[in-house]
């Protein structure tokens, strides 16, 4: 029983480190494939005297998936300009990344509201605070920058909001839309 015991825990494990460097794996061709354009990728190089042909197939089919893929600029700036339409008091500007992410560029005295509106929204419901972190740009008058990362899980939208302030301006707790925003907070006013 023992050593049956021991073999059926050891087991598991090897699956999970299998899973694991697979997933590593796909990950590292997922990538690649975006530098496939510009010449030989790493990956390319790296395991092309493997298996020479079925690279290229996999090559191919990950590039006809990206392909197919719709560019969501469009919907983006839509999503940007509806919501800049329900709050103009609070967002300043929109933009799209190069990622093709939606940013909210907002006042200070806006954080509560937009959260609070981008979360109760029916046709956002931005329900997950990812995280939130802040930069320090000694440059500008108002040198810190505040940035909220939101998930929308019903419609699988992320939004980045941007918010800034100086050293003697607070701005308002998101804990109120946002119970986990407790800890961050903490963490970017502490550092």
């Amino acid at each position: 029983l023992g050593r049956l015991s021991s073999r059926l825990l050891r087991q598991p494990l090897r699956n999970v480190g299998s899973g694991l460097r697979e997933r590593q794996s796909l990950a590292l061709r997922g990538a690649e494939i975006c530098r496939v354009a510009s010449g030989a990728t790493l990956f390319q190089r790296h395991y092309a005297a493997a298996a020479p042909e079925e690279e290229e197939s996999f090559n191919s089919r990950m590039l006809e998936n990206v392909s197919q893929t719709p560019v969501k600029v469009e919907q983006l700036q839509k999503l940007g300009r509806y919501i800049a339409d329900i709050m103009p008091k609070y967002i300043q500007d929109v933009l799209i990344t190069p990622c093709n992410e939606l940013e909210l560029l907002i006042h200070p005295d806006g954080v509560v509201p937009v959260l609070t509106i981008l979360r109760e929204h029916s046709q956002l419901q931005m329900s997950q605070l990812v995280n939130l972190t802040a930069l320090d740009v000694p440059k500008r008058p108002k040198r810190f920058e505040v940035v909220y990362n939101l998930l929308s899980l019903p419609f699988n939208t992320r939004i980045r909001v941007r918010t800034y302030t100086d050293e003697l301006t607070p701005l308002d707790s998101a804990t109120s839309v946002y119970k986990g925003a407790d800890w961050m907070e903490r963490e970017v006013m502490s550092g």
